[in-house]
């Protein structure tokens, strides 16, 4: 019989009383028209009073609603009991399914030839008793129910007893796989939530963290958010000041985005070191490549001390990761919220933003009709990093081919910037064209200015082909140039 367990590792629980080892009590329930839907396969169960195990192997034939119980005592006093109730139509098949009373967890695996998950969840009501636990151990003050260690099982509602020797888990929707009580995370919030999206839905968390950082936050799926209501998680993650949301169920953007007013804080910490706090913003981050979507929301605000951040009513569009652009200690750099275009009309889009030194950057969009044929959509979302530092512009999601190239102009005038650091263009225009920085193409444009004193630069009517990086570089032959005029 080939069996996975695969089991938490949860040390120093202490196991009380030494009592004999009590029987396994399954109950068989038959039907009178049918076969039953669940049945004992033929066999001992293994009880290991060493390591405090139960295995137990059973089929199902997927006939009938009905339930199997569990109930055993182990020599040292820890005890189980369970119930798990199948529904009409489950996957048929032999399982194998192991209580750990020690590391208060449940493993269910599929034998040789029987499907490797359960076409409808099983539903789990489970007792460990006889143990002590720590709360470096278990989440004490929020005890909740895990698949692998990651994420809370829907429908579940975990408990602990005044004295902590009792925990127990109540209608968990479970299925193939690994289960258990998580351990306290010192930098992790993680709740299972249900959004319903049809009537909206309104919630509320505070979160005192072992650091000391107080988390606040309410998620509020407005009416018509999306259809039904649906299973999501989230963790609200302190190490990067982030939150994830996550669901299997809803995986396109939501019809009005969930708002989210988020605070994070601790008097004996600041967040300036982590933080542009000249310029604070909250972001979807959206990839390995850590591109940045600044989120259109009211403010983003640090307290008087910087030991408190908060964002208020952020608008977030889908499930993703959001959080605070870390280890940008500087003003250089800016993200755009998300921009959205109509293939069939086109448009012109202008952006100007004056930094905290007060330099300005501008520019401006010209997207002819049609551009964005070849993507076979009408309606095209991009964002725009800005580079300050190293004088680039950058369009996500890269490599969006255009039809029609759509027409540039940038600029950036430290004319009036406070900061000496700010950089100069000591060049001859002559020597300077704007090219892509992913794959070094030139770009043709219709003009370059550089002023006298090197504290403005324009690039006017660069016709770039697709998204990516683009900036100026300096040339030591003036033939590479690409005017257009």
């Amino acid at each position: 019989m080939n069996k996975l367990l695969v089991l938490f590792s949860i040390a120093g629980l202490l196991l009380v009383g030494c009592k004999d080892p009590g029987e396994l009590r399954i109950t068989d329930p038959y039907n009178s028209v049918g076969s039953s839907s669940l049945s004992k396969i033929p066999g001992s169960p293994g009880i290991d009073n060493n390591n405090l195990t139960f295995t137990q192997t059973f089929s199902v034939d997927g006939v009938n609603d009905n339930s199997m119980k569990f109930i055993t005592t182990f020599t040292q006093g820890s005890s189980l009991n369970a119930v798990l109730t199948m529904k009409k139509g489950i996957s048929p098949g032999n399982y194998t399914i192991t209580f750990d009373a020690k590391n208060l967890s449940v493993d269910i695996s599929a034998e040789v030839g029987s499907p490797a998950t359960f076409s409808i969840p099983p539903i789990l009501n489970l007792t460990y008793s006889g143990i002590i636990i720590n709360s470096n151990e278990i989440n004490i003050s929020d005890p909740q129910f895990y698949s692998s260690g990651s994420f809370i099982v829907a429908g579940s509602n975990a408990s602990l007893s005044q004295n902590n020797t009792l925990i127990k888990v109540s209608n968990a929707q479970i299925n193939v796989g690994n289960y258990g009580f998580r351990p306290m995370d010192a930098k992790h919030y993680m709740k299972h939530i249900v959004l319903d999206g049809t009537n909206g839905t309104n919630l509320k968390y505070q979160y005192t963290y072992r650091d000391g950082t107080v988390m606040n936050a309410t998620i509020n799926a407005l009416r018509g958010s999306f259809s039904g209501a649906h299973n999501f998680n989230i963790d609200f993650n302190i190490e990067d000041l982030t939150l994830n949301l996550s669901s299997t169920e809803i995986t396109s953007e939501f019809t009005i985005p969930i708002q989210l007013t988020m605070q994070f804080s601790n008097p004996k910490y600041s967040y300036q070191d982590l933080i542009n706090r000249y310029d604070p913003q909250f972001y979807r981050i959206t990839g390995a490549n850590e591109n940045y979507v600044a989120i259109e929301n009211d403010t983003v605000q640090f307290n008087g001390t910087y030991n408190q951040i908060t964002v208020n009513k952020a608008q977030l569009k889908q499930c993703a990761v959001y959080g605070f652009k870390m280890n940008k200690l500087d003003f250089l750099y800016k993200y755009t919220a998300e921009l959205t275009i109509l293939n069939s009309k086109g448009g012109d889009i202008s952006f100007k933003y004056i930094y905290p030194d007060g330099a300005v950057l501008s520019t401006s969009l010209k997207i002819s009709p049609g551009s964005f044929n070849s993507m076979g959509k009408e309606s095209v979302t991009f964002w725009i990093d800005f580079d300050r530092a190293n004088n680039i512009i950058e369009f996500s999601p890269s490599g969006s081919k255009f039809d029609i190239p759509v027409e540039l102009n940038l600029e950036y005038d430290l004319s009036h910037s406070t900061n000496p650091n700010s950089p100069l263009f000591n060049v001859d225009t002559n020597y300077v064209i704007f090219k892509c920085f992913d794959d070094g193409g030139l770009v043709p444009y219709k003009k370059i200015t550089i002023d006298r004193m090197g504290k403005r630069i324009v690039v006017e009517g660069a016709r770039i082909s697709h998204f990516s990086r683009y900036g100026w570089s300096t040339i030591s032959n003036r033939r590479f140039s690409m005017r257009t005029d």
